[in-house]
């Protein structure tokens, strides 16, 4: 008889346990914080597009939670259609990028379009990008712009930009959209060159898009 009150008493208490929202105690909220804390996050991966007539935009960013972070954001800028195919030289991409448990990313990335090739390195563990001859530590620093990729590089502007976009869409045109620093620098006021009579990738620039908004 004692046996059978014992197993009811544990049916009762089963019940009402699901039946019952339990709070989180402040014990479960300090260890879920804590995971989250020591859990790592994505390693970061670049690409690289052409967003107005004289720049192209090479995006390094990882996942974090319901947001794309920006990492590094590169403006390579020269004079207008620098990136246009005029028959010579090659168009492509290649470089390498390490990751894994315990880093945030080392990331080399080239990019040729015709006889211009741009590259770079960042190491967003040691929290440092390379860019030719320089070397800018990402202390409160996101956005590099860089001139004259045409012919010597010359680094003309560092700032920190608000990192947090959406996961989707066209994330040069977020930018565009929040940061007047950012449409400034594409000098969207000069105009795209006539392509030259060879094929040609079509291409719908930040400031083609911003225009029809």
């Amino acid at each position: 008889m004692l046996r059978l009150r014992l197993v009811v008493w544990l049916l009762v208490i089963v019940a009402v346990a699901i039946g019952t929202q339990i709070r989180p105690t402040p014990a479960l909220v300090t260890l879920r914080t804590f995971a989250q804390a020591i859990t790592p996050r994505e390693s970061a991966s670049c690409q690289s597009d052409i967003v107005s007539s004289t720049a192209v935009s090479t995006f390094c960013g990882h996942r974090q939670g319901d947001n794309e972070i920006v990492d590094l954001l590169i403006l390579w800028r020269g004079k207008p259609g620098w990136f246009q195919s005029i028959g010579t030289g090659r168009v492509g991409s290649g470089g390498s990028r390490t990751f894994g448990a315990g880093t945030n990313g080392v990331v080399s990335h080239t990019q040729s379009y015709g006889e211009v090739t741009i590259a770079f390195h960042a190491d967003f563990d040691r929290n440092s990008a390379t860019i030719g001859q320089s070397t800018i530590k990402l202390d409160g620093i996101n956005t590099i712009v860089v001139d004259d990729v045409d012919r010597d590089w010359r680094i003309t502007n560092t700032r920190w930009t608000d990192p947090a976009l959406p996961l989707v869409g066209d994330w040069n045109l977020v930018l565009a959209t929040r940061s007047r620093e950012f449409v400034r620098d594409l000098q969207c006021n000069i105009p795209m060159p006539a392509t030259p009579p060879l094929p040609q990738v079509p291409v719908h620039t930040v400031c083609d898009k911003l225009k029809k908004r």
